[in-house]
């Protein structure tokens, strides 16, 4: 009897090790072992005791073999960040200008230099006669010569300016009842085409100082009626003539008209002032019979014209 329970003792205590260590994880449960036959032999107690033990492992020793059969988790891999790269700084050349701040900002506009070579100038000439022979012709002691000229500026430096010219003025004068009324009317137009050149300097911003010199020739066309109905009296001449003189100009500054897309940048506005002498050569005045006439009849010479005098020209510039 008492063999049979130790037996029995030990079929159950096989079946709670089995189940124990089916239970822990990573650790595949063992088959029950067989049940001893009843025939067989009892073992000792003392092999009893000592099989006991053996049949239930500590329970330190099962969480020994858990550990080791679960792997490790992966390690984490800690990728270091790249540094900004440092950005390569080219240097400019020595002559080259830095950029302006503001140039993507508004369109560069052309702004070439100020030359201003080009020159047309409306002139009012004023000549003072003071000879008594002027008397047949008018009768005041000043004729009016209103003129054209245009010039370029072949040299040009910061200040002054050499430019040579051509020009054109001309004056028509009429007189009446001369020589005692034996003459009803008188006219006399000349035409006086001439080459000049003239020196600019800048004295201010808005001040020009100038000197010109001219000279050309003079187209002298006389006519004259008689009381009498007679056919008309011409005289015709071609004589030479020089002028000196000097004045000044008050204008307009620089780039004064420029619009924003950079045009008439160059144009210069101005009120010229000058005052000279006109060398004119004289005219002897000895009209005759127009052409058609049946019969060519030779006048009395009516004198010498003189034609120099002191003059006054007024005159408004433009310079581009």
């Amino acid at each position: 009897m008492r063999r049979a329970i130790v037996a029995s003792a030990l079929v159950v205590s096989g079946v709670f090790a089995a189940a124990a260590r089916a239970a822990q994880p990573g650790e595949p449960a063992a088959e029950p072992a067989a049940p001893a036959p009843e025939s067989a032999a009892p073992a000792p107690e003392s092999a009893t005791s000592a099989a006991q033990p053996a049949a239930a492992p500590p329970a330190s020793s099962t969480k020994e073999k858990a550990s080791v059969a679960a792997p490790p988790p992966p390690p984490v891999m800690v990728t270091a960040r790249p540094a900004p790269a440092t950005p390569v700084v080219v240097p400019l050349p020595a002559g080259a200008a830095s950029p302006r701040a503001d140039a993507g900002a508004r369109p560069h506009l052309p702004r070439g230099p100020i030359e201003s070579r080009f020159n047309v100038r409306l002139d009012l000439d004023v000549v003072w006669n003071k000879s008594s022979s002027f008397d047949i012709v008018s009768d005041r002691d000043t004729s009016v010569f209103p003129g054209i000229a245009i010039g370029y500026a072949v040299l040009r430096a910061e200040r002054l300016a050499l430019i040579p010219e051509l020009g054109f003025a001309g004056n028509h004068s009429d007189g009446s009842a001369v020589f005692g009324g034996a003459v009803s009317s008188t006219s006399l137009t000349t035409l006086n085409p001439y080459a000049g050149l003239s020196a600019r300097w800048a004295v201010l911003s808005v001040l020009d100082l100038a000197a010109r010199i001219s000279g050309g020739a003079s187209f002298v066309s006389f006519d004259m009626d008689t009381a009498d109905g007679e056919p008309r009296l011409s005289d015709d001449h071609v004589a030479p003539f020089f002028t000196a003189g000097g004045g000044f100009t008050l204008r307009s500054w620089d780039s004064a008209f420029e619009t924003n897309s950079g045009t008439l940048r160059s144009l210069v506005m101005g009120l010229g002032v000058e005052g000279g002498y006109l060398f004119a050569g004289s005219v002897d005045l000895t009209p005759t019979a127009s052409t058609g006439a049946r019969i060519r009849t030779e006048y009395m010479s009516l004198g010498t014209l003189e034609r120099s005098g002191p003059y006054l020209k007024t005159s408004l510039t433009a310079r581009f």
